[in-house]
C-alpha cells in the first residue's frame, strides 16, 4: 500500500458523503486514526481494509489497486 492509498481512503469517503469522524465510527476506529491513514502517516491495518470493503461494498483488492 503505497502513498496513494491515503488519498485513496479520503476519496472513496468523500464520494459518499461522510465525515472522518462517520467513517471512523463505522469502521470502529479513532478519528484521529482515520486522519492518520488519509495523510499517510499511518498505514491500513488488515482488519481495517477488510472494513473498508465491508463498508464501500468493494472487494479488498479494489481498494488497494482500484485500475
Amino acid at each position: 500500500m503505497g502513498t496513494e492509498m491515503g488519498k485513496r481512503v479520503e476519496w472513496l469517503r468523500r464520494s459518499a458523503g461522510l465525515s472522518q469522524h462517520e467513517l471512523s465510527e463505522r469502521m470502529g476506529i479513532l478519528r484521529s486514526t482515520l486522519s492518520k491513514i488519509e495523510n499517510n502517516e499511518r498505514k491500513l491495518s488488515v482488519d481495517e481494509l477488510a472494513a473498508l470493503a465491508r463498508i464501500f461494498n468493494l472487494s479488498m483488492d479494489q481498494i488497494v489497486d482500484p485500475n
